[in-house]
């Protein structure tokens, strides 16, 4: 079961595998919510929703992944947000980050998530 507020934004412009992701997250206990891109995503966190970890796809339409890392990082309620991108193209990840090659294992997310998780819990 996910600890209570454990909060995931799920970032991807493929509706199928966004709602499929943000479905199996909340299955595991998890407040996901579901963005179609960068531009949706800071939206999001700019009306409050504050994600402990973000799954993001890395080539999107609009504000791509490379840049949605960037205003997380300079955010200041977010510093402690895990980004993880989950991509046809990891080589263009950027440094520092984890990545997921599409097609993903969701139990392979699942595990960074949880991981993530238990750092921030014990720190």
């Amino acid at each position: 079961m996910a600890p209570t507020g454990a909060t995931i934004l799920v970032v991807e412009d493929d509706i199928d595998t966004r709602s499929t992701l943000v479905a199996l997250l909340r299955k595991e206990g998890y407040e996901a919510q579901g963005a179609a891109n960068g531009a949706d995503a800071i939206h999001a966190i700019e009306l409050g929703f504050h994600p402990l970890v973000i799954l993001a796809d890395m080539h999107m339409p609009g504000i791509v992944g490379g840049e949605l890392a960037e205003y997380v990082r300079h955010h200041d309620v977010l510093a402690g947000t895990a980004i993880a991108f989950i991509t046809a193209a990891p080589e263009t990840v950027p440094p520092g980050h984890a990545v997921f090659a599409k097609p993903a294992a969701f139990a392979d997310v699942l595990r960074f998530v949880r991981g993530h998780l238990q750092r921030r819990s014990a720190a």
